[in-house]
């Protein structure tokens, strides 16, 4: 039976299947069916909750702590805790070795993981001085875990490379497959993973399409999503990456400067878009009208005066038609602006950054980078 302690005569163990409560109660040999299965005290459920008092034995894994046996069918768990959080570390009586370490959860701060047999749950509390029981909780969360190798979130990927997807899968998964969402939803599927060894897919793809990011400021980014399909019920883990919107020939082209190490190591500073053009980013705006390119009109529009006076965002105070040390921005000949972010010690750009048109933001290592595409620098500003 379920020990019980207190006046309220309050369950230690609570079963949050009530059905599944009344059957053991009355049939404590029977089991149910229902995947994702948790043995706890004798009891069988898709999740349990325990107050880990010294009705438990002590763990001899975390000194002062608490240990509790559950039999667990191949299926993802997730524990969790009550706010104060508690210490998880999970045993395999198979194999005497502890396969995870310890974790800290709450009721925030969960952690999921893949059982499949008999474990020991060593829990110890956070918080000092250690209360005399603490909460855990384990329910049944997936057939299983997907997670995303490589690559990493927020890698930049030149159109036209290729590169190895790895994702890491447990479970049984009749499926692997990886697909592209753009910034507005839109799907396109890349291909089906292979199982490589143990929890491990793969599929070498080779990126030749641009999956553009959301309208609006924000800019949703696009993202990879790798799916395992198990029988009817399907498990995604997604992450955000971006295809550029040109190949590597044609930034080497514009620019001398321009460089890509790896696909965190590059020249991108953002996505392509066609929410902010050269001469907003100049000011610091999403939308402003477009200024006349007289150099006149250019100037009117950076210092914010004449027909420009009423121009929101960032205003310049000065100018100058000629080199001169320590420039903020910089006009080119084929209409463009960049912002000057670095000097050397007399005051000449080292760096600068801009937005190529519907192109990405790009920094670049020098002033007259890209005299093929803008032209050259034409008039300098101060703010």
């Amino acid at each position: 039976m379920i020990r019980t302690v207190g006046l309220l005569n309050k369950p230690v163990l609570v079963l949050s299947m009530l059905f599944t409560l009344f059957a053991a109660l009355l049939f404590p040999s029977q089991t149910s069916a229902t995947p994702g299965q948790i043995t706890v005290n004798g009891y069988t459920s898709t999740s349990a909750s325990m107050s880990m008092d010294s009705f438990y034995p002590d763990s001899d894994l975390f000194p002062g702590g608490r240990k509790v046996t559950a039999t667990f069918d191949n299926y993802a768990f997730r524990f969790s805790s009550g706010s104060s959080g508690i210490m998880v570390a999970i045993k395999s009586l198979a194999t005497g070795n502890v396969i995870a370490s310890p974790a800290n959860i709450s009721s925030g701060n969960t952690y999921d993981i893949q059982l499949d047999g008999t474990y020991e749950i060593h829990t110890f509390p956070v918080g000092y001085p250690a209360p005399s029981s603490w909460n855990l909780q384990i329910n049944a969360q997936s057939p299983g875990l997907v997670d995303i190798g490589s690559p990493s979130p927020n890698a930049y990927l030149l159109k036209g490379s290729t590169h190895t997807i790895v994702a890491f899968v447990t479970g049984s998964p009749t499926s692997v497959t990886a697909t592209a969402v753009n910034g507005s939803g839109d799907t396109t599927t890349l291909g089906t993973l292979s199982n490589i060894t143990g929890t491990r897919y793969e599929l070498t793809h080779t990126f030749n399409t641009h999956f553009p990011v959301g309208s609006g400021s924000a800019m949703t980014m696009p993202k990879l999503r790798i799916t395992a399909t198990y029988g009817g019920a399907t498990v995604s883990k997604e992450i955000t990456f971006y295809v550029t919107y040109e190949t590597r020939s044609f930034y080497e082209n514009a620019d001398a400067t321009w460089y890509y190490n790896t696909p965190y190591d590059h020249s991108f500073l953002g996505p392509a878009n066609n929410e902010q053009m050269c001469y907003e980013y100049i000011v610091n705006q999403w939308s402003v009208v477009e200024p006349l390119q007289p150099d006149s009109y250019i100037i009117d529009f950076m210092l914010r005066q004449g027909i420009y006076s009423g121009r929101a965002g960032t205003v310049f105070t000065s100018y100058s038609m000629t080199p001169a040390p320590y420039p903020d921005a910089i006009y080119y000949g084929g209409f463009h602006f960049a912002k000057v972010t670095a000097w050397d010690a007399s005051g000449n750009p080292t760096q600068i950054q801009s937005k190529w048109g519907p192109y990405e933001y790009i920094k670049s290592g020098k002033a007259n980078a890209f005299p093929s595409l803008y032209g050259t620098p034409r008039i300098y500003f101060w703010d």
